[in-house]
């Protein structure tokens, strides 16, 4: 039933992720931390860039296509070239996106996308101490 004060689009979203089931926490968490690492990747561009419009522009351009087109969500990394295989390894979106098929498709938990589930993790980790040095060294 559709609540009259909130948006459609957020109530389309609040039943996946109030329903349990047992891979439920391993698509939560996976959800969590490509929300975070997109938030670290966000604070990165802004850290780096002057103004607000660079950083749309940054962001929009220079991220946008690699991720549509190399993360496995429009064509899958399995038929794409060696290089560009290679390539996509080192975008966040293909590992998110394998997790959630696994955990989505296939019914796997935490232990059948650990490996994806650490990739993330470190490019995390990785994108926030980067974000974080580089504003350290803007406030100076």
């Amino acid at each position: 039933m559709r609540r009259p004060d909130a948006p459609p689009a957020i109530i389309s979203l609040v039943p996946p992720l109030t329903r349990t089931s047992p891979n439920s926490a391993a698509r939560n968490a996976g959800l969590a931390l490509a929300l975070g690492l997109g938030l670290a990747l966000g604070l990165l561009i802004s850290n780096l860039v002057a103004t607000q419009v660079a950083a749309m522009l940054v962001s929009g351009m220079a991220f946008m296509m690699p991720v549509l087109l190399l993360s496995g969500m429009v064509f899958p990394v399995e038929s794409m070239p060696a290089i560009l295989r290679w390539i996509s390894m080192v975008v966040p979106a293909r590992w998110y996106i394998a997790a959630t098929k696994a955990v989505m498709i296939k019914g796997l938990g935490f232990a059948g996308i650990a490996r994806e589930f650490s990739i993330l993790l470190a490019m995390f980790v990785g994108l926030l101490a980067a974000s974080l040095a580089k504003f350290r060294t803007r406030l100076d």
